[in-house]
């Protein structure tokens, strides 16, 4: 007597390709933010006011993007229930999101103080510049651990967070030299503080990548 094949695999298997979906439009998601970064930090030190806008829209239309997934898997969790492995790739789609909604956030945040470029001293536009290529290098070396799933990334993102909020604290220190220039000097705080934040969720969203692949929770900051 033959028996019918189990009824859940189709079920199984529709699943499977829905996770590995998800997992590709979050790994998306990281390049956007990569790139928003990236572009937001070329736009202020060229002071390109006009780039600005063009950041803006891409991310507003980006962020559309990103709440509609973070509520399809919101659903799917709860629908589907997953446990054991898919569990543990659901959790840290869901753990990472906001990081990256936050990323694309703090790039915007950047790119649109581009009108006060002429207004920076040459130094402090050139920390910026590097401030930016540093935050770009981290969230691409956080993009690399989503796509490799590696735990390795984080003792880099570490050094490299180092160095980010040691230049934020130098550029932080020329800015209280602007004493005749209040607005302009408030306006560089921010900058700073927007670049530190973006090196903080690299870094946060490598632990729970790193999290996801041990198994293991991550060190609190």
């Amino acid at each position: 007597m033959s028996s019918d094949p189990p009824a859940e695999q189709p079920t199984r298997t529709r699943f499977a390709a829905l996770l590995d979906t998800f997992d590709a439009q979050v790994g998306s998601f990281f390049t956007t933010v990569t790139s928003a970064v990236q572009d937001a930090s070329t736009a202020l030190v060229s002071g390109d006011e006009s780039e600005s806008d063009r950041i803006n829209q891409i991310i507003e239309q980006s962020e559309a993007i990103m709440v509609q997934t973070e509520q399809q898997l919101d659903l799917t969790f709860a629908l589907e229930a997953p446990v054991a492995t898919d569990l543990h790739r659901m959790l840290v789609s869901l753990r990472v999101m906001p990081s990256l909604e936050r990323g694309l956030e703090l790039a915007r945040h950047i790119a649109e103080r581009a009108e006060f470029a002429d207004q920076f001293p040459p130094d402090v536009l050139n920390s910026f510049g590097e401030m930016g290529g540093l935050a770009t290098a981290m969230w691409e070396e956080a993009t690399g651990a989503w796509q490799s799933r590696s735990p390795d990334v984080g003792a880099k993102l570490d050094e490299d967070d180092d160095e980010l909020d040691a230049l934020s604290k130098h550029v932080a220190e020329r800015l209280g030299q602007l004493q005749d220039r209040p607005v302009v000097a408030m306006e560089g705080r921010l900058i700073v503080r927007f670049y530190e934040r973006l090196g903080d969720h690299a870094v946060h969203v490598s632990q729970r990548i790193a999290n996801h692949t041990t198994g293991h929770e991550p060190e609190p900051n």
